[in-house]
């Protein structure tokens, strides 16, 4: 799979390259390149150009549509993988599995701190704030997850070579995340403190419960408030 720039009239989803040897290109992930009608002007309008680019495949036999749905869900597979999460300016990228670990050791440690890997070296950080980093990562990731998903259930679902061309091959994706661990520190403290607050609250109301006088309404919503 090759992306390539060219002239736009030159764009053929299907070419019969050498239909004597069998061999054929397949394009799709066509998207016109957008030129500004005022270089010199950072906010200028943009104009489509007379060039586009495209991504192809080449095959030596005539590949049937399910060769060329298999092929561009490949390719979803590498291209769609965003990186655009950041601490500290510094990318990272784990597995759902890294992830997953790394939660269970934030919370089960508490009292030690845990490396976070990124592209260009590690950031420890304590448990708490580790925890909200990965809370946010695999948010960003489920975001970015669906979108993916839903273009390849409509490539799997094209009945056509020409249905899949009519595809948006290029949603648009969650922002880049950049967070700030000194940001991240303040939310955890926030949060601690609204923690202490709520679990203060039960235990008070717990050793009044039976001195106030409630409905019998009232108090099967708070029936968890009395003692055993």
């Amino acid at each position: 799979m090759i992306r390539t720039t060219g002239l736009k009239t030159k764009f053929i989803q299907k070419e019969a390259e050498n239909p004597e040897l069998g061999v054929y290109i397949i394009r799709w992930a066509y998207r016109p390149i957008m030129d500004k009608v005022n270089p010199d002007q950072e906010d200028s309008e943009e104009v489509e150009s007379d060039y586009a680019s495209w991504t192809y495949e080449r095959f030596y036999h005539e590949p049937t549509l399910q060769e060329i749905k298999s092929t561009i869900l490949d390719w979803c597979n590498n291209y769609y993988e965003k990186n655009g999460f950041y601490i500290d300016n510094k990318q990272c990228k784990l597995s759902e599995a890294d992830r997953s670990t790394l939660k269970i050791k934030c919370e089960h440690n508490s009292e030690s701190t845990v490396l976070i890997p990124c592209f260009n070296g590690a950031i420890e950080l304590d448990s708490d704030t580790a925890l909200q980093v990965l809370l946010r990562l695999n948010d960003y990731y489920e975001a970015c997850k669906k979108i993916k998903e839903n273009l390849e259930s409509k490539i799997k679902g094209a009945e056509s070579l020409e249905a899949i061309n009519e595809l948006d091959f290029f949603p648009t994706f969650p922002e880049d995340v950049k967070l700030n661990t000194s940001d991240l520190s303040d939310t955890v403290t926030k949060i601690q403190k609204e923690n202490a607050i709520n679990k203060q609250a039960v235990s008070f109301s717990k050793l009044i419960i039976n001195t106030v006088e409630l409905t019998d309404e009232q108090s099967l919503g708070v029936k968890y408030l009395y003692p055993d």
